[in-house]
């Protein structure tokens, strides 16, 4: 059984989102390895388009009946999270168990992404280091 908890489900753009995914053995099968996915996806009446910013997979996991994989993620300055009539965007984090000779387990999270208020310092920071 594969599961994601998040310290926070809303996060501001520039904070780092933080938890973990934890698979735990339920049944015979070990899975040969882990992968985590942070990503958005932009979708409406026209194209889907899909970006992953992050993605991390553990490949140590023989024969352990728990894997913890942690998580630590910094929300680019990006897309907001938004649901509107013509199209949509969402976040989430998805994470699959790659099991030998059965279908995999997968699951997913969504979590939204909030503007950050920022002080004029804070901004002339931010372009500057780009």
């Amino acid at each position: 059984m594969i599961r994601i908890e998040l310290a926070q489900t809303e996060i501001l753009v520039g904070e780092t989102l933080t938890g973990q995914v934890v698979w735990s053995r339920s049944g015979g099968r070990q899975p040969r390895r882990i992968m985590v996915a942070v990503h958005w996806v932009a979708s409406g009446k026209g194209k889907r388009r899909e970006v992953v910013i992050h993605q991390m997979s553990e490949e140590d996991v023989a024969s352990q009946s728990q894997i913890v994989v942690p998580l630590s993620v910094e929300i680019p300055f990006g897309p907001l999270t938004y649901d509107g009539k013509l199209f949509k965007i969402s976040w989430d984090v998805s994470a699959r168990a790659d099991l030998p000779l059965a279908i995999d387990e997968t699951e997913k999270l969504a979590f939204v992404v909030r503007p950050a208020i920022w002080s004029p310092d804070q901004l002339k920071s931010f372009l500057h280091s780009q």
